[in-house]
């Protein structure tokens, strides 16, 4: 089994407080309606208004379907996506501009489109707006390119 070297290019910010440790995810550990945690898509839906499953999948599968369109509805609707870098066992989340995401994986350049590092001025604006759903502690966003390992 081999290792995974990845690079992120994005524009956005980490959210994670490197000092207390804390990653900045919303986790809910009790959550068996949807079957895990750190699900953001999930979580943003909810928070934008769809009605979250009452019970389990095997009862209700219609309703499950249902939520996660209205799940990926919302989510590329936002512009917006979560991620993390560093490795697999120590994530650093970020929030960025789904359309400014580059990804390149060992031994598969990827081009960087010519003019995809002026951000549009509404970028801002949609990160602000979903961080604020998300209840993420706003910062200034900014170009990053950032490693993963795992």
């Amino acid at each position: 089994m081999g290792q995974s070297t990845d690079a992120y290019l994005f524009y956005g910010f980490e959210f994670h407080d490197a000092e207390s440790g804390d990653d900045g995810m919303w986790y809910d550990d009790a959550d068996t309606v949807l079957g895990g945690e750190n699900d953001w898509e999930h979580e943003y839906a909810i928070r934008k208004g769809a009605p979250k499953p009452a019970v389990p999948y095997e009862q209700d599968k219609e309703a499950h379907q249902n939520f996660g369109t209205a799940s990926r509805k919302a989510t590329e609707a936002s512009g917006c996506t979560i991620d993390s870098h560093c490795s697999g066992d120590y994530p650093v989340y970020f929030v960025c501009i789904r359309e400014s995401y580059l990804s390149a994986w060992r031994g598969n350049p990827t081009e960087v489109p010519e003019g995809h590092t002026i951000p549009p001025v509404e970028w801002a604006d949609l990160l602000h707006d979903f961080c604020v759903t998300m209840g993420i502690e706003w910062r200034d966003p900014k170009w990053l390119l950032a490693s993963y390992w795992g």
